[in-house]
């Protein structure tokens, strides 16, 4: 009896347009977020498990075979656009007109137009189409739709606009006590309770050169991204830095920040010799100027080495988590 009370209620109230989109907004958070690098936008969108399971299962579909239309012109490539409950996408200012076509191509990215204060990103669908980009585009600020020949629609979703910040840290611990990850995790958590002007999105961790000589056990590295309200992007920084030089354990601790949505090319390269043979701290230093990536020594600066290799593959998750023996990755 009760149940069938709570279904004819919840019928009723999912039938009140109101009360769905409330829901839904609950469900779904999205931003845009941007860089030094003026050619690139990250959409970020917070995403029930159900649509991180569709993304995971049909990525080849989605994002290879061709069932998002638009990709190969307006999309960066990513080895992997799903970050736990974030879907994330990089993608290139500019417009295009991909061909819809059922089953093939139900849905395209049409433009991505940043402004002032947001970025609005436009799409079209057929079908089902539609409906999936109206969830998606339910935690951004507006959506407006329109229809296309023939029985499409076509959308403008405007999302808030944040910076983009990478910060990587290494060498807080010992080979007793502590570890980088924790404490990089415990401080963007305070960071983003702490303050409406940035919120802490994920962490990225690197294994670095098992055979180093100078680690402490994992050689593992920590890369933290922030949406940051624009013009706090220094306040979040220093905050940082405050916290992790009053909590640190280590002499040889670093930290670097990278302003950018994409990692340069040769950040990533030298991220990769990081994780199959010894570097200096000299090398360090120049790599992190070639990137137009800040290097801060908090209480050394033997951990610059791992903090700036981490932020290299900070989009690609997998292979920054991947230990590499005798030059290829193990197992």
């Amino acid at each position: 009896m009760f149940t069938n009370l709570k279904i004819k209620a919840y019928d009723f109230l999912g039938k009140r347009e109101f009360i769905k989109q409330r829901y839904l907004k609950k469900q779904w958070k999205a931003m845009a977020l941007v860089g030094e690098d003026t050619d690139a936008v990250e959409t970020v969108n917070r995403c029930p498990t159900w649509f991180s399971s569709l993304v995971l299962g049909g990525r080849k579909y989605f994002l290879i075979g061709g069932g998002v239309g638009g990709v190969n012109d307006l999309a960066y490539p990513m080895a992997n656009s799903l970050f736990g409950d974030l879907f994330v996408t990089q993608l290139k200012i500019g417009k295009t007109d991909p061909e819809l076509k059922p089953s093939f191509v139900p849905l395209a990215i049409t433009e991505v137009k940043p402004l002032q204060k947001s970025v609005v990103v436009s799409y079209k669908g057929i079908g089902g189409g539609p409906d999936l980009i109206r969830l998606m585009s339910s935690g951004a600020l507006r959506c407006t739709e329109r229809p296309i020949n023939p029985h499409g629609k076509a959308f403008d979703t405007e999302y808030k606009l944040y910076k983009k910040i990478v910060i990587g840290v290494d060498d807080t611990d010992s080979s007793t006590k502590g570890a980088t990850f924790n404490l990089a995790l415990q401080l963007a958590s305070i960071l983003d309770k702490a303050s409406k002007n940035y919120r802490f999105l994920r962490l990225t961790l690197s294994l670095n050169w098992p055979a180093n000589p100078a680690k402490t056990t994992n050689n593992a590295s920590s890369a933290l991204v922030f949406a940051v309200v624009p013009g706090k992007e220094e306040e979040l920084i220093r905050n940082f830095e405050r916290l992790i030089k009053k909590y640190t354990i280590s002499k040889e601790t670093g930290m670097v920040v990278m302003n950018r949505i994409r990692a340069p090319e040769p950040l990533k390269a030298y991220a990769r010799k990081v994780k199959r043979e010894q570097v200096s701290v000299s090398e360090a230093f120049w790599a992190a100027e070639q990137a137009g990536v800040r290097a801060i020594p908090i209480t050394g600066e033997r951990g610059l080495i791992g903090a700036l290799s981490v932020v290299g593959l900070v989009d690609d998750a997998e292979e920054a988590i991947t230990p590499v023996a005798n030059g290829e990755p193990a197992g």
